[in-house]
């Protein structure tokens, strides 16, 4: 890990993102980069957020024609600063000249991965299977993509974050490192059905995350599609196509993952039965909760639950 000329200065990054006024809003805790020019690069940050604003967020010139791949608080450990709080994580890939809107909250704790990679280098990466991906590497116009976090992408963005001493090759194996990280989020988009992409604008992208913020805002009680589409402000097939777009599944799919996601959470860390959790969830039969884990997490919830 260092810091080189390849990327900007972080200070300097962010008044040209944001203003030179945004750095006084935003007290930098760690920052580092990592160099691999001309095919990516890479740079981890944490922040702590004095005063919320909102920037238009745009990206040198120098570094076109690339893809970036973003882990926002993905890395939670205990906090021993009061008065902050961490949001929840996400995992974003989106066009790195994409000029997109920044939403910065007072008294957040950030920590955020940026991956960049150039498009011509993924292909050659993917070789011969590049084109399962053309949804991805063929849309120039601005998109978002939004991919479940899984325990692969955990432990590699904690190695790179937080890497063990390497005495040689130190710049070799962070480069090996990244590319699993890059490898992983690939199996993942790989099971994502082939569709067209349609170009979204940033009323669409607001609208979508109102309705994904309502589906998982009660996993225990499911939305109806209606009451989702006057939350979204757009027809229900719009909504859908878009929601897919965005997420990679249907919203049924979307709200039954995320559902049976916090059961093995609960199962994991609670040490609770499977029938209580089933309860907590929202279903009155047994049965149905049993199958609707063994579908979205692999194993029926019994034999989870004594894995740990």
């Amino acid at each position: 890990m260092k810091d080189t000329s390849g990327l900007l200065n972080f200070f300097e990054k962010i008044q040209y993102n944001y203003g030179k006024d945004t750095v006084h809003y935003l007290e930098v805790l760690d920052y580092k980069t990592f160099d691999f020019f001309p095919e990516m690069a890479m740079f981890s940050l944490s922040y702590i957020v004095h005063k919320t604003f909102r920037r238009n967020s745009t990206t040198p010139s120098y570094f076109d024609n690339a893809i970036c791949f973003y882990f926002k608080n993905v890395v939670q450990e205990p906090d021993p600063i009061s008065n902050t709080r961490t949001e929840k994580p996400v995992v974003h890939i989106f066009p790195y000249s994409a000029t997109r809107i920044s939403n910065f909250k007072k008294g957040e704790k950030v920590q955020v991965l940026c991956v960049i990679i150039r498009i011509p280098y993924l292909q050659a990466l993917l070789g011969t299977e590049a084109e399962d991906f053309n949804f991805l590497l063929n849309n120039y116009h601005h998109f978002l993509i939004e991919e479940i976090l899984t325990d692969d992408i955990v432990r590699l963005v904690t190695e790179i974050i937080y890497p063990k001493r390497q005495e040689v090759l130190t710049d070799f194996n962070d480069r090996i490192v990244s590319l699993q990280l890059i490898f992983s989020l690939f199996k993942s988009l790989s099971k994502r059905d082939q569709i067209k992409f349609q170009k979204l604008n940033e009323g669409d992208i607001i609208s979508i995350y109102k309705v994904k913020e309502r589906l998982i805002h009660d996993l225990s009680q499911p939305v109806t599609v209606e009451e989702l589409s006057k939350i979204a402000g757009m027809n229900i097939n719009k909504m859908r196509k878009l929601f897919i777009q965005i997420f990679g599944m249907g919203i049924y799919d979307y709200f039954q993952k995320h559902r049976m996601l916090e059961a093995a959470k609960m199962l994991k860390n609670q040490k609770i039965s499977v029938s209580e959790v089933g309860y907590l969830l929202g279903f009155e039969n047994l049965s149905h909760f049993t199958r609707m884990f063994e579908r979205y997490i692999g194993m029926k919830p019994k034999a989870y639950s004594m894995l740990n």
